[in-house]
């Protein structure tokens, strides 16, 4: 079998200028992993020279790893299987419609409310606003988040607000800076649990991760761009990931169960996770639904596969059965 391995090839800081330091290309560890499998694969860019490159090279699969999108514009991932669809080539991770969705985190809450998953009270704010501007149907703190980036782009230590003034000058801060609507989301103060999760038609939870906090004082419990990707920082230092995560077997079943349902509901496909906060009187609340994850060997999903028994290899061998066997049915 020959592999074509889509990867991100540029500069984060052209595409994303605001939000660049740290960040890391996945297609580096997975190529590392393919080499030790001793698979036969060829590296092919997200850019326009996919297109001459499949043309010219006859592949079995693509492993996608382009988790930047098409020439670093994270805008367009979900367009790479969609081109892959339309021509016939079997791939890794979730297809065009599950990508597109799951990047409109307005879209993702609106799907999550119609079928009765919880998820934190919020407001969509398309253009600047003033003091004249009324608040309802949410409550203080809130978070203001770009609605279509992931990765944390354009969460800042700043991005937790607690009053009118603060709101106000994030929201337009924000809109200014990332020219997309502004979700303005209720911040939910407690624990903060992933739930990991491999398959397509059958599928297997995996141990749940929790993000720990040791920050220092008057810092907000919270995972903005630097506790992602700023090894120096505070907040990376201060938030630190314990996997399996000690839950009560009532509190993960339900964590499970939202999970679960999520998953399938937006159909994600391989590998995906999906982010919890429990607030203090137990109630869970679903922040985002993540197809096509990080995938370095030091991610999330890497580390719940490794609790599980799971080499990084191992589970990028098992992403790639999957997609196998779906060729075979």
């Amino acid at each position: 079998m020959k592999i074509g391995l889509i990867h991100c090839e540029g500069d984060f800081k052209k595409s994303s200028p605001f939000d660049y330091e740290g960040r890391k290309n996945i297609g580096d560890a997975v190529e590392i992993a393919l080499n030790n499998l001793k698979m036969n694969y060829i590296k092919i860019p997200a850019n326009k020279k996919m297109f001459k490159s499949l043309e010219k090279n006859r592949v079995d699969l693509i492993f996608n790893s382009a988790d930047e999108g098409f020439n670093m514009n994270t805008h367009l991932e979900a367009q790479i299987p969609a081109f892959l669809d339309m021509l016939n080539i079997p791939y890794t991770g979730s297809n065009y419609l599950t990508l597109g969705l799951c990047n409109d985190k307005i879209k993702t809450k609106e799907i999550l409310k119609a079928n009765g998953l919880p998820t934190p009270n919020f407001l969509v704010i398309k253009n600047k606003i003033s003091e004249n501007f009324e608040i309802k149907g949410i409550k203080f703190p809130l978070i203001i988040k770009p609605s279509k980036e992931d990765g944390s782009i354009g969460i800042k230590i700043d991005s937790v607000v607690n009053t009118k003034k603060e709101m106000i000058k994030k929201i337009n801060e924000v809109l200014e800076k990332y020219n997309q609507p502004v979700l303005v989301e209720e911040f939910i103060e407690g624990r903060e649990i992933y739930i990991g999760i491999l398959g397509r038609d059958k599928i297997e939870v995996l141990p749940p991760t929790e993000i720990k906090f040791n920050l220092p004082k008057g810092y907000k419990n919270f995972l903005p761009y630097e506790a992602k990707w700023e090894e120096n920082s505070s907040y990376y230092k201060g938030t630190i990931a314990t996997c399996p995560a000690k839950i009560e077997q009532k509190l993960f079943s339900k964590l499970k169960d939202a999970a679960i349902k999520s998953y399938k509901i937006f159909n994600v496909r391989d590998y995906g996770r999906i982010d919890f906060r429990i607030d203090k009187k137990g109630k869970i609340f679903i922040l985002e639904v993540n197809p096509n994850p990080d995938l370095s060997r030091e991610s999330g999903i890497a580390l719940m596969a490794k609790r599980r028994g799971m080499e990084f290899e191992d589970l990028i061998k098992k992403i790639i059965s999957y997609s196998k066997q779906d060729e075979i049915n």
